[in-house]
């Protein structure tokens, strides 16, 4: 970079040398070559610099920010172990009181399934025994009711 600059400079006085006397020349090529020299190594020492500051600056941010991540991964980790224990506690207790209940209403359901088709049986007996009790005298009923008009013909003659 910096020999780039003094070559163009260079070059440039060498167009110029036509028009101008050559200790002014040689004063104009100096000073400008110091110039280029100094704003090149101003710009360096700057570079350089900022470089420096900003990888020291990277390098704390970055032992910051990895700390602060390892340290909330470790605290994290933790609340969530003692979540994952706290729902894995309250899910197995919760299926255990869910277990008895649903074990409750089943002997329940049971219980109920079994009277009512224990009722129902009582009762279909209950009419069964009922309507073989009652059967007979319908049927005589019945057919005395049929009877009837042969025995209402008999009394006419």
């Amino acid at each position: 970079m910096i020999f780039s600059n003094i070559k163009f400079i260079s070059t440039f006085i060498s167009f110029q040398t036509n028009s101008l006397s050559p200790s002014f020349l040689r004063f104009h090529a100096l000073f400008i070559t110091s110039l280029a020299l100094f704003i090149t190594s101003l710009a360096l020492f700057l570079y350089f610099s900022c470089s420096l500051s900003l990888l020291l600056l990277l390098s704390f941010s970055t032992s910051l920010a990895l700390f602060l991540y390892f340290s909330c991964s470790l605290s994290l980790l933790l609340l969530l172990s003692f979540s994952t224990s706290l729902a894995l506690f309250l899910y197995f207790s919760c299926s255990l009181s869910l277990l008895l209940l649903l074990s409750f209403f089943t002997s329940l359901a049971l219980f109920l399934y079994i009277a009512s088709c224990s009722l129902s049986l009582y009762s279909f007996n209950f009419f069964l025994c009922l309507s073989f009790a009652i059967l007979p005298h319908l049927w005589i009923v019945f057919f005395h009711f049929l009877s009837l008009p042969s025995l209402c013909l008999k009394a006419d003659d």
